[in-house]
């Protein structure tokens, strides 16, 4: 083949490379999922500004925070304070929501099984990069879909397929939740994918707070947390347009967003960096779009945020009720609040006593020794343990550490480590 040749083959193969995206917010209900779905919006936005197609991107979200009775602003959802922010929730796409969110379909769209997933599915080839982003609550080797785990071995399985199946060049995978550490902890480096979590293996995902109440929009208090630290620092990172970061690497991409979230957490979240770590000298264009074709919002960055203005994921819910206790006047109105408050707050004393009593099934030499991930071992256990436990359900327990632990004590018998913990439940 000539030279002319070759290069009309090069630029052909160029022509054709595309980007491509699934973007998941895997919770739902306004106290306990505004910042996880108004920041999927966002992350929507900001792709398509990028130059990304609408229709190579596949977004999953519940859906239900905009209509929440809560909502000051019924319909809309803001990722920033203030009152020059903008609505992220008009324009979006959403391609599954409500009860259509499911972690077989989360499966199913990464791995192109339109027939399992019934609907729109990722539908890259070999020559194009991919870009994942997850939101949700989490716990340890779980990312939660409301009340359903996707588990880590589950996650990675779909990654191997897509890799078999040649559904990309390179894939960048970013998950936000609690303890995400250990959902992308032993992803094989041969997959040609890098994945960074919000927070390593111990500690809870941080949220943006403004003043820990909420943030006001408008002149308005919402009484939530608007967007977690780890998507604040993303934001603030890439803007709106390619021109933002057209000489970042993705290595460039991870060494600020730790920086920044370590630096903004109260207990120094440590976002995570796994897999093909050969990819950090990739530029971080390739694989969010490197256009500014105009379409998005004004997204861009906005001002740092304090470490007293965040607080724990798993704290959402008292965060929002407690600011709406706050700021209510005297009288019907406050009663209800309280009450709200209070129910959350025993929610929580219940959570906290049923995770102690589970605890206690796992010898106390084996607690915390750590050890093999035994990824297998703890799908089949965790499972087993919700399935015959559903107190369990809430994801105010997180017991998957309780899980890691029994595996160990038990050598990796998951039936073993199962029925422990299900005697103290």
């Amino acid at each position: 083949m000539g030279a002319r040749a070759v290069l009309a083959a090069a630029c052909c193969a160029l022509a054709s490379a595309e980007n491509h995206a699934v973007i998941v917010a895997g919770f739902s209900g306004y106290n306990m999922a505004y910042s996880i779905q108004s920041s999927m919006n966002d992350v929507w936005h900001r792709l398509v500004g990028r130059g990304v197609p609408q229709s190579n991107i596949v977004a999953l979200m519940f859906d239900d925070v905009k209509d929440s009775g809560y909502n000051p602003f019924p319909g809309q959802l803001f990722t920033f304070p203030g009152n020059d922010s903008r609505d992220v929730r008009h324009g979006t796409v959403i391609d599954y929501t409500g009860a259509s969110v499911t972690p077989e379909r989360i499966l199913a769209v990464l791995t192109g099984n339109a027939t399992a997933a019934g609907g729109k599915v990722l539908q890259s080839g070999p020559d194009d990069d991919v870009f994942v982003y997850f939101m949700s609550h989490g716990d340890e080797k779980v990312f939660h879909v409301d009340k359903e785990p996707l588990h880590a071995a589950d996650l990675h399985a779909a990654f191997e397929e897509m890799h078999a199946k040649k559904m990309y060049k390179q894939l960048v995978f970013h998950i936000e939740s609690c303890f995400s550490g250990t959902v992308i902890a032993g992803l094989p480096d041969n997959l040609g994918i890098t994945a960074v979590s919000s927070v390593n293996d111990t500690w809870s995902a941080m949220w943006n707070c403004p003043h820990w109440g909420g943030g006001t929009v408008h002149g308005v208090n919402m009484h939530n947390c608007l967007t977690g630290v780890f998507e604040f620092s993303f934001f603030n990172l890439v803007g709106h347009s390619g021109d933002a970061t057209k000489s970042l690497t993705l290595g460039d991409e991870y060494k600020t967003l730790a920086a920044e979230t370590y630096k903004v957490s109260p207990w120094q979240q440590q976002p995570q960096f796994a897999g093909d770590l050969t990819m950090r000298g990739e530029l971080l264009n390739r694989f969010l779009g490197s256009a500014d074709n105009g379409t998005a919002p004004a997204l861009g960055k906005r001002g740092g945020l304090a470490a007293s203005g965040a607080a724990a994921f798993s704290d959402s819910g008292l965060v929002s009720l407690y600011s709406r206790y706050m700021d209510a006047p005297a009288g019907a109105a406050r009663s209800r609040a309280a009450q709200e408050l209070i129910a959350e707050v025993q929610r929580r004393e219940s959570a906290a006593a049923l995770l102690a009593e589970v605890a206690s099934a796992v010898p106390e030499r084996a607690r915390g020794v750590g050890g093999p991930p035994r990824l297998a071992c703890h799908k089949t256990a965790y499972a087993a343990v919700l399935a015959g436990c559903p107190a369990l359900r809430d994801v105010r327990v997180k017991f998957g550490r309780v899980v890691s632990d029994a595996c160990a004590a038990y050598q990796g018998d998951a039936a073993k480590a199962a029925a422990a913990i299900m005697e103290k439940c």
